[in-house]
């Protein structure tokens, strides 16, 4: 993992927010969803408050003045048992899982978005290695996180994390045509 140039260091911390150690967070991605740290090698993880870490691309240079009042993605809440990405984390970052990503069909997508739970099929299964959170992603575009309940055979029950603010009017479906 590279460093963060040290004028962004010096900048991020005259801000009061300077980056901090991204291995605890690499290795939750790495472990959970099989991205390697080259993935996020431009990446500059540091603490935007008590809950959530955010990423700053290390080329980045925010202004000084007017004073920022946030900086970066907001990338994983950590306050949690077990940490999880945010909707634009993995929205970002979803396409390069090679473990615990379910591919959708458009009825499931549909589901997603309307924030219903939905059931997968024994071949979604394959590349879920334990219950837990599990990107959701739809035609190889990354939508968000849900949490996969069992992997046993005909329990494999996804549970939508789709923002309740963002969630697709449950009247049609993303795809245009009546539900």
């Amino acid at each position: 993992m590279s460093h963060a140039p040290q004028a962004l260091t010096d900048l991020l911390t005259s801000l009061g927010i300077p980056p901090i150690d991204p291995d605890p967070y690499l290795h939750i991605l790495q472990t959970r969803f099989g991205i390697g740290a080259d993935q996020l090698a431009q990446l500059v993880f540091i603490r935007a408050n008590k809950r959530i870490v955010n990423v700053v691309h290390r080329d980045h240079l925010p202004p000084l003045e007017p004073r920022p009042e946030s900086v970066g993605l907001a990338f994983m809440r950590d306050d949690m048992v077990d940490p999880k990405l945010t909707t634009p984390a993995a929205m970002t970052f979803a396409r390069h899982a090679t473990i615990n990503a379910v591919d959708t069909t458009r009825a499931q997508c549909d589901a997603y978005l309307k924030r219903e739970a939905f059931e997968l099929t024994p071949a979604q299964l394959t590349g879920c290695t334990a219950r837990g959170y599990v990107l959701i992603r739809h035609r190889g575009q990354g939508l968000g996180v849900g949490f996969l309940r069992s992997i046993e055979p005909g329990q494999c029950t996804v549970e939508s994390f789709f923002p309740r603010a963002w969630s697709q009017d449950v009247s049609r479906s993303a795809f245009g045509e009546e539900p």
